[in-house]
């Protein structure tokens, strides 16, 4: 470990299980796709299977608002004007069936 006695950045990740949608993978956390570099299994995040990917980053959200903390998947407050006019703070919802086509969801109609 450690020749050179730097603190060595890994290149890639080494998911096996997984399927680099969790938090666990150190290239989905930092909102990069799997590379060359990357020795994983089975990945879904390469580009190819973006809706599972996307999904995974829902979920992810709905338990944990703050993860993916400085990327750009970092969930942001937004001030959204309904369709009456008014001013309305989203901070995201949990729509999980749905997908945010009834009145109760806060995207709804935004």
């Amino acid at each position: 470990w450690g020749e050179g006695g730097g603190k060595g950045k890994e290149k890639g990740c080494r998911c096996g299980r997984t399927k680099c949608l969790k938090q666990y993978c150190q290239c989905f956390r930092n909102d990069t796709r799997c590379g060359p570099d990357c020795v994983c299994t089975d990945c879904r995040n390469d580009g190819v299977h973006e809706e599972e990917r996307i999904d995974a980053i829902r979920h992810i959200r709905m338990n944990n608002p703050g993860a993916f903390k400085g990327t750009a998947l970092e969930l942001e407050d937004q001030e959204v004007r309904t369709p009456r006019g008014s001013l309305r703070t989203v901070r995201g919802c949990r729509c999980k069936r749905s997908r945010c086509h009834k009145k109760y969801c806060e995207c709804f109609g935004a």
